[in-house]
């Protein structure tokens, strides 16, 4: 049932937003990347694909996992609400970045502090609408 969402999840959630420093992230983005790329009949056959440290990961954090029943109707809201942490943290991060460069420029570099301060509102703007999917 959570294989249908996956794929347009994948399209949607650039790659390069997953922390990759622990085996969860890097969990996700093997997976994501199987569905990414057009290779995902599913999430187990794609876990099977998967060196045997990531399989174990896998099988770890499934065990850990919420094992209830989930409403279909309740599908499309999780996963939106994951995409939307995903963006946040993305955006908190450049956020910092550029707040780290402003602060590092020069007063009398007004133009630099123009440019820094129209990335900041559009990221700002960005921050708004995180990527979201549709029913089908």
């Amino acid at each position: 049932r959570h294989d249908s969402y996956f794929v347009p999840i994948a399209q949607s959630l650039p790659l390069e937003w997953i922390d990759q420093s622990g085996r969860g992230g890097q969990l996700l983005m093997a997976l994501l990347n199987e569905a990414a790329h057009g290779h995902f009949a599913g999430v187990r056959e794609a876990i099977n694909a998967l060196d045997d440290e990531l399989r174990t990961e896998a099988a770890r954090l499934s065990a850990e996992s919420y094992a209830g029943k989930d409403d279909e109707k309740d599908i499309l809201p999780r996963a939106n609400m994951i995409l939307k942490s995903f963006h946040g943290r993305h955006v908190q991060a450049l956020m910092r970045s550029l707040d780290a460069r402003i602060a590092s420029t020069s007063r009398d570099d007004v133009a630099t502090l123009n440019q820094l301060q129209s990335e900041k509102i559009a990221l700002r703007k960005s921050h708004a609408t995180p990527p979201t999917l549709t029913a089908a």
